[in-house]
Formats: C-alpha cells, structure tokens, sequence
C-alpha cells in the first residue's frame, strides 16, 4: 500500500489531485466495512450533503449493507491507510449499461484539497472500463464543492428546486477529465 505524506488535518495546504491519484484505488469486496467506516466519520453537514438528508448511524449500515446486491464498484483515496474520501459508480440496470450514477463523499478534515478530482478521474476511467458512456450526479446547490467539481466535467446540469443533476459524458481516450 502506497504511503503518502499528508498534510495534518485542518492545515491550509492545499493539493493538487494529481497529488492524490496514486492513493485511489477500487476497494475489493471484502473491504466494504472501510467503506462503512469512511461514511459514519463523515460529519453531520458532510453526510446530508452526501445523502440529500440528515442520516443516522443505522441508515449507513443498511445503505451499505444493500451495495453488495446492485451493480457497484467503490473507489477510494487512502491516507496513510485510511479511506478518506470515496466515490460510488453504480448502473441501475441488471448489467452495465450505457448509464450510471456517481456519489461522492470526503471527510471535512480532508475537502478541498483535490481529492474529489482524483476520485472523478478515478471514477471516470471505471465506468469508461464498464462500457459506461453518461454518469449522472445528484447533489444539493448549497454543496458548493461538487459544484464546482460538476462544472469542470458536465456536459449540462439540470436544476429542480434544490437539486442539481450534472450529466456527464464519459471521454473518449486521450481527452482530459478535471481540468
């Protein structure tokens, strides 16, 4: 497992994702329970972000728990052998198909410094590997990091009420992902 010096939690420094790309990686089946743990770190803000609502400890479990039975595939930026941010590919069909979605999450200790965009990057090159050709990706207005992140990769991002959807158009080779 790859190492990386990271910055202490809190502190200003930012990095750029390239920074990160190498402590990404997809978490094998078994390592499901890292991701549990990633999720019930995240804080209350963070978690509603990443689930469009306020979600106790037992509503985490179970959501993981039913990933196991759905097309999913969990990438993860690992500090130091810690799962600090993850992003979620998952079709919603019985096989890979032309679509899916993407979820994304990072501790607040860890947000803002480029891990988002390496977990884009990340995600983009799985479904790209699974035939996936459009990502569609929720997130709530006030969640000004996806955003932001959307808005580098979305073709087009659709507004209704608070919810935003970025659709996103995986590249063809050689194209850049996150500018």
């Amino acid at each position: 497992m790859l190492i990386l010096h990271d910055p202490l939690p809190g502190s200003r420094t930012i990095a750029k994702h390239a920074h990160w790309q190498p402590a990404v990686r997809e978490l094998a089946p078994h390592e499901i329970g890292r991701f549990e743990l990633h999720l019930l770190r995240l804080d209350a803000r963070s978690r509603r972000l990443r689930f469009s609502s306020p979600v106790p400890d037992d509503y985490i479990g179970t959501y993981v728990r039913g990933i196991g039975g759905t097309r999913s595939v969990i990438l993860g930026c690992f500090i130091n052998g810690w799962l600090r941010g993850a992003a979620e590919l998952r079709s919603q069909e019985a096989d890979w198909g032309a679509e899916a979605e993407i979820a994304f999450s990072v501790e607040r200790a860890w947000q803002g410094r480029g891990i988002g965009g390496a977990l884009m990057e990340a995600v983009m090159a799985a479904a790209k590997a699974r035939g996936v050709e459009r990502l569609s990706l929720s997130y709530h207005s006030v969640n000004h990091r996806m955003s932001a992140l959307a808005r580098k990769v979305a073709g087009s991002i659709d507004m209704i009420d608070d919810e935003c959807v970025a659709n996103v158009n995986v590249p063809a080779d050689g194209e850049a992902v996150v500018a």
